[in-house]
């Protein structure tokens, strides 16, 4: 199944459709939104918990056995709490120097801008 992936770790769609493969089991669909292929049910979404700080706590954790890690504290606001990896692929955004900050810049080495 495919699961549409909000850049802030939010499903957004549980019946999403594939179009471009980016690296492993992470596309993009025809509008340039984030799509994991994960193995199994919906069922198998888990979420950080109350041990992670405030921007990451209650995001997606894994889909499937893929694991989706996220910008901490430690960045710019306009980064802070969005996906950082899904598996092995890095996700990196404009910087607030830009003129988009905080806006999806490359996924792995597919450039979005």
């Amino acid at each position: 199944m495919y699961i549409g992936l909000s850049y802030d770790g939010r499903i957004t769609s549980t019946s999403a459709t594939a179009s471009r493969r980016v690296s492993g089991n992470v596309y993009l669909d025809s509008y340039g939104n984030l799509v994991v292929e994960a193995p199994g049910s919906a069922g198998r979404v888990s979420y950080y918990d109350s041990d992670y700080e405030s921007c990451i706590e209650g995001k997606i954790r894994y889909i499937g056995d893929t694991l989706i890690t996220y910008y901490d504290s430690d960045y710019e606001s306009c980064i802070k709490g969005k996906v950082r990896c899904i598996g092995d692929t890095l996700i990196t955004y404009f910087d607030s120097d830009s003129s988009y900050p905080g806006r999806v810049r490359y996924v792995g080495d597919t450039y979005m801008g």
